[in-house]
């Protein structure tokens, strides 16, 4: 009996802080801390701790998205103060503002906040997925943006496939705390 009481009150405290979060990004709000690998490794780091909180702001049309990545080895500790900017949410359009001139267009399909941008000479694909109510997948997989293969079909050459190396994926796993 205790346990099914407890279900509940969990289970509407759930529904409301949904409901009060009055956004697509529910099940996103709060502090995910978890450990990010690299593959390969860069600069000798193959993995470190990282954090992502997500919470509502004082403007109804943006979300706090603030990442820090923990000091390991040769990588300092980085703290990314980003917003989360909504262009049209009927069409799942956001825009992460990253208070540095750099606006990330992004795209949300209820179940994750995906973008795709060049810089540098790279082609980064984001993906921030939360796995059922206590897990968030972030991956980050770049490549050069210089093809390293060009190829084409056979009976239409006009189809032309331009393959892109891979540089670095980070890929993370957070739990919610």
């Amino acid at each position: 009996m205790a346990l099914r009481y407890l279900f509940y009150v969990l289970l509407i405290s759930n529904m409301a802080q949904a409901s009060a979060a009055g956004s697509p990004f529910a099940a996103f709000l709060g502090e995910w801390k978890g450990r990010c690998e690299l593959s390969p490794t860069f600069n000798g780091v193959e993995s470190f701790e990282a954090s992502v909180k997500i919470a509502k702001t004082q403007k109804s049309d943006r979300l706090q998205w603030r990442i820090v990545y923990e000091a390991s080895g040769s990588m300092p500790r980085q703290v990314r103060a980003y917003e989360l900017v909504t262009v049209n949410e009927t069409e799942g359009h956001y825009v992460v503002d990253e208070h540095n001139g750099l606006l990330l267009d992004s795209y949300f399909d209820g179940k994750g906040l995906f973008s795709s941008f060049t810089i540098n000479g790279q082609l980064i694909t984001s993906s921030f997925a939360v796995n059922g109510e206590d897990q968030m997948l972030v991956n980050l997989p770049s490549y050069s943006t210089a093809p390293v293969r060009t190829t084409s079909l056979t009976d239409n050459p006009s189809v032309v496939v331009q393959s892109l190396g891979r540089r670095l994926i980070q890929s993370c796993v957070l739990k919610k705390i």
